[in-house]
């Protein structure tokens, strides 16, 4: 079987386009190989954690480039993405982590005070991952650094077997009238969502882009200074050709990372 959702997305851009940029952010560009790489290094760091197949994997934290590696990651573990709202409190996030049922979880460095008081809320979390140390120092002493995660990982590529009909993420609610409420998306759910931004309507410089992304997923905050730049295949005419769902996922020769 092959990896048919998220997680081979990386790998079909870094075999088509591995020196064109993938990420924008605060005034740094990563290319589709280095965007690549860092994707194979996430999910073998998480898998190195015990992460498995549909286990779920938390990211609270502002934005920033690990929340598209974790995505991806969890998508080449066949694991379950849970984005968390970075304004919440700890008993709100206490709420989503039970809830979701999370083992692991990704923290930016605002939310490290956070962290450390939900360490002992919620022992079902295995793994405590900081994206960055706090700049006072403060946070939890149960938090391994995500940087050393990923360079002590194997950037090997991978092939779980993962349908459309999988779960990719689970998008909470507000909780504004009650308690937050966990919506399922499958990979099927994302990949059509992703070939509507990229239609012959969606403007093509990247603040439409980044508009259109806006509305196609509302609840997740995307800022203009952060924006994942992809294509899908189109035909000799420029119209949307349906993309190939079943290619393989890592090819016989894998393709070189050397490229950024």
């Amino acid at each position: 079987m092959r990896n048919a959702g998220l997680g081979s997305w990386p790998e079909r851009r870094l075999r088509m386009t591995p020196d064109r940029d993938a990420i924008w952010f605060e005034g740094r560009t990563t290319s589709h190989a280095g965007f690549a790489e860092r994707v194979r290094r996430t999910a073998a760091g998480l898998a190195g954690l015990g992460v498995r197949h549909g286990d779920r994997v938390a990211w609270f934290s502002a934005n920033h480039p690990s929340a598209l590696e974790t995505l991806f990651a969890c998508g080449q573990l066949g694991a379950i993405w849970v984005p968390i709202n970075a304004r919440l409190t700890v008993p709100e996030a206490q709420y989503i982590l039970e809830h979701s049922g999370a083992t692991a979880v990704v923290h930016g460095c605002d939310q490290a005070a956070q962290a450390a008081d939900l360490v002992s809320a919620v022992p079902a979390v295995r793994s405590w991952i900081a994206i960055e140390p706090p700049p006072d120092g403060a946070g939890s002493a149960q938090s391994i650094s995500y940087e050393r995660l990923l360079a002590e990982a194997d950037p090997r590529p991978r092939d779980e077997p993962v349908g459309l009909e999988d779960p990719c993420l689970i998008m909470y609610t507000s909780g504004t009238t009650g308690r937050p409420k966990g919506v399922v998306l499958t990979h099927g759910n994302m990949t059509w969502n992703a070939v509507l931004v990229v239609s012959p309507d969606t403007p093509r410089d990247p603040a439409g882009i980044a508009a259109a992304l806006r509305e196609r997923l509302a609840g997740f905050k995307i800022p203009r200074h952060f924006l994942f730049v992809d294509g899908l295949p189109k035909t000799a005419t420029g119209k949307i050709r349906k993309p190939d769902l079943r290619a393989q996922f890592v090819p016989q020769e894998p393709p070189s990372l050397s490229g950024r």
